[in-house]
């Protein structure tokens, strides 16, 4: 048995109910949204909306009306508006030195990194290769 085919989106009966939700239709609006906002006045925020896409983009789950090529563009948005966050702090310890020393920050330009790698996962050339795990900086989400 296939494994990977037992999430709940991959019952297609649960991806009528996603596909319905008017709350999920909004929630991914939001995100795409957010994610087409400045990085350099809205960091936060877009690392917020990748980390949506990073956790619920997968093929059934995000409600995609144009279906495997709309899911692309969105993972494919979320990696490119973080690049240019982690580029921001990149910038920023640069410019202020005591800050890469400081073990906060360099966690969060490790975490910056498996975000943005998991979000390059999803883009290879085996359509959304999407890893299970969140990236290992975000802890445990399950037992």
């Amino acid at each position: 048995m296939d494994i990977s085919k037992l999430a709940p989106w991959c019952d297609q009966r649960g991806t009528d109910f996603w596909s319905r939700t008017e709350a999920w239709t909004k929630f991914t609006s939001m995100v795409t949204k957010t994610l087409e906002n400045d990085p350099r006045r809205f960091p936060h925020q877009i690392r917020a909306a990748a980390a949506m896409v990073i956790l619920f983009c997968r093929e059934g789950l995000w409600p995609a009306r144009r279906g495997r090529d709309e899911i692309e563009e969105i993972v494919s948005l979320a990696r490119r508006q973080l690049s240019q966050v982690r580029q921001l702090y990149a910038a920023e310890a640069r410019a202020n030195p005591e800050i890469s020393g400081n073990n906060d920050f360099r966690s969060l330009l490790k975490s910056l990194d498996e975000e943005m790698r998991c979000l390059d996962a999803r883009l290879s050339d085996e359509p959304l290769n999407i890893p299970n795990d969140p990236p290992s900086t975000w802890g445990k989400f399950f037992p």
